[in-house]
């Protein structure tokens, strides 16, 4: 009896745990099939269509991008209907078809249906190890052309969603990356092997420069190749980004001229400020006044390890920069590098730009809080009725403030050598108008670094850098974006005979039933405009007292001259009456006119003694003896 009590007990948990796996398999196949979406679009790109169906959906869509033409135009209007009939009606107009496999859309051309194209991807594990067979943790997996990517864990252990004829990128640090097709496998084991050459490469660190196969210290390099040439690049930080990991590069303005980057080498410190320490072909400088052109390369030192050498200016790493040189019997060489380009605003809020819609949203505002409405039926109604848009606006301020704005950058650079001497020289010009109206800048550089070889014992050199920046903008810039904030529809940008335009938004008496934001009497106020010089000198030279024993003297100098000039205007705002209109909001401080100027001098001298002897080829012994001299001043002077 008692084994028959187990057996009936046995019987019925397996009857409870069947009916729950076939309930929740038809809970699961009710929710695929009966799944409903509501979505409206007209007439645009299948990728926007697909995003739109996505968000409504939750489901995820799987596609050949090469196969499949993204850019068709399709059409959708549905209300609470069934994802494969929304699907059917969306793709009617197309040589497409889809799967719906769980919440998994799989689309593919008609004539490739069955394929493994149309299948959905199937997950697949796998592991990475080197070539000893010890897993590599923290390696990236990607599938080859998507976003769609994991790390591998303690193990070297990964999981990943891919199809039958995807391929899997596998990346590290200090090994080869490796391509790995699919080919319908679901678990995969991949061995990496050790980019020899890399650790063979010689980078630039503290005083010197070293093979990373001999490094201990975190040490990143970038070199500036033709991959980084091709980019429009207005900033020397730019060259960083997305280059090295552990460094964080902000751009945190928007200024021609001047992106205002934020550096920052495995994140914030505390001394002083978080900034990294910067040096320009061994002398500390600024990153923002080397023309990006003239890079041969950039070394990051991102842990403690740096601080030995360049002490506590360290702490927040240190960013080494080398500009190019010329090499001996060398063929004279020219190039010239162009670009032009445009920019334009490129994501804002959308703006109720309508007068008659915002009118009647800031009266239900104002009753919903238990105040009257302020703005008439009547006026209401002559907006929405209104042909004239000077007397009737509907003004979009983001439209009105910003411009599409031309960017255009030229740079010649000669390369030569002889036996003894090597030289480079460039010339370089920037200008970036503001998408801001009223806004612009431009950059002019040149650059000459030389070398020669006086005998078997004595090398020296010089280094000469020279920029100049002018950039304009409105004397108030963040005073424009309050006033892009609480500017509305109804007040005009100009009026019929081009002056600035006011509040039409008016009482029976012709007074402002709203205070006047006219973000164009804002950028026409005046200005602030800004001169600034860079220079940079040094003299440099190696004395040899034996092949592995020298001396290096350096003697450096930078300065900068910066010249800030800001002015104001009184500007009035009319109605298309004629009404002169002006508010408190401009010129708080009355008619201001100011000067700045800010100039800094850094001398610098430096003589190490280095020593390096290899020992049978196995052995390695490098040596530094050095001291550096530095004095740096600032001086200000503002008149108001």
């Amino acid at each position: 009896m008692k084994n028959k009590r187990q057996f009936m007990k046995g019987r019925n948990s397996l009857c409870a745990i069947f009916f729950l796996l076939f309930f929740s398999l038809r809970l699961l196949a009710g929710e695929v099939a009966g799944k409903k979406i509501s979505v409206s679009f007209s007439n645009i790109p299948l990728k926007e269509a697909i995003l739109k169906i996505e968000v409504a959906s939750g489901y995820t869509f799987f596609y050949d991008g090469n196969k499949i033409d993204l850019g068709q135009k399709v059409s959708l209007s549905v209300s609470d209907q069934p994802i494969e009939s929304a699907l059917h009606s969306m793709l009617k107009t197309t040589k497409l078809t889809f799967e719906i496999t769980n919440k998994q859309i799989a689309l593919f051309s008609k004539q490739n249906a069955g394929s493994p194209i149309g299948k959905a991807p199937h997950k697949i594990t796998g592991t990475v190890v080197d070539a000893l067979g010890s897993p590599i943790i923290g390696a990236n997996v990607m599938v080859k052309g998507t976003n769609n990517g994991t790390i591998t864990d303690l193990g070297g252990n990964f999981l990943i969603e891919a199809s039958e004829n995807d391929v899997l990128q596998v990346s590290y640090i200090g090994y080869m990356p490796q391509d790995i097709p699919v080919q319908g496998n679901k678990e995969i084991i991949i061995t990496v092997r050790e980019d020899t050459q890399a650790l063979d490469e010689v980078v630039v660190v503290g005083y010197g420069t070293q093979k990373k196969v001999n490094l201990t210290g975190s040490v990143s390099s970038v070199k500036f190749d033709e991959e980084l040439a091709n980019r429009p690049i207005t900033d020397a930080s730019q060259a960083l980004s997305g280059k090295v990991s552990g460094v964080w590069i902000s751009q945190n303005s928007g200024k021609p001229g001047d992106d205002g980057a934020q550096l920052r080498v495995r994140g914030w410190g505390t001394l002083n400020n978080t900034d990294p320490l910067v040096i320009i072909d061994g002398v500390e400088g600024e990153f923002s006044q080397v023309n990006p052109n003239d890079i041969e390369s950039i070394s990051v030192l991102k842990d403690a390890a740096s601080a030995a050498i360049y002490g506590s200016k360290a702490a927040n790493g240190v960013i080494l920069v080398t500009t190019k040189t010329g090499n001996n019997n060398e063929k004279t060489s020219v190039e010239l590098n162009s670009y032009i380009g445009t920019q334009w605003l490129g994501d804002h809020y959308d703006l109720v730009a309508n007068s008659a819609e915002h009118m009647t949203m800031a009266n239900q505002a104002m009753t919903n809080n238990g105040s009257s409405k302020l703005f008439p039926e009547t006026l209401i109604a002559n907006f929405a009725n209104g042909m004239d848009s000077y007397k009737y606006p509907n003004t979009d301020w983001y439209d009105a403030s910003f411009e599409n704005a031309l960017i255009t950058g030229h740079n010649l650079s000669i390369r030569s050598g002889t036996e003894k001497l090597s030289a480079f020289t460039s010339l370089s010009y920037l200008k970036q108008d503001g998408i801001m109206i009223g806004s612009d800048a431009a950059r002019y550089g040149i650059r000459s670094n030389l070398d020669y070889k006086v005998n078997s014992w004595l090398k020296i050199g010089g280094r000469f850098s020279y920029t100049k920046r002018k950039a304009k903008e409105p004397f108030n810039l963040e005073a424009v974006h309050r006033q892009i904030s609480g500017a509305t529809p109804f007040i005009a940008p100009y009026t019929a005979d081009g002056r600035f335009g006011s509040v039409q938004a008016l009482d029976e008496d012709g007074l402002m039933l709203y205070s006047l934001y006219n973000p164009l009497i804002h950028l026409a106020n005046g200005a602030s405009t800004t001169d600034s010089d860079y220079l940079s000198l040094d003299a440099h030279a190696t004395i040899s007292f034996m092949k592995d024993l020298n001396l290096q003297i350096v003697w450096a100098s930078n300065g900068s001259w910066k010249e800030t000039d800001r002015y104001n205007e009184t500007i009035y705002g009319y109605t298309d009456t004629g009404i002169e209109m002006q508010t408190k909001a401009y010129n708080k401080d009355g008619i201001v006119m100011s000067r700045k100027q800010i100039s800094t001098m850094r001398n610098n001298f430096q003589a190490t003694l280095n020593y390096s002897k290899r020992f049978v080829d196995k052995h390695y012994v490098a040596a530094v003896l050095g001291t550096q001299l530095e004095n740096y001043s600032i001086k200000n002077v503002f008149a108001r």
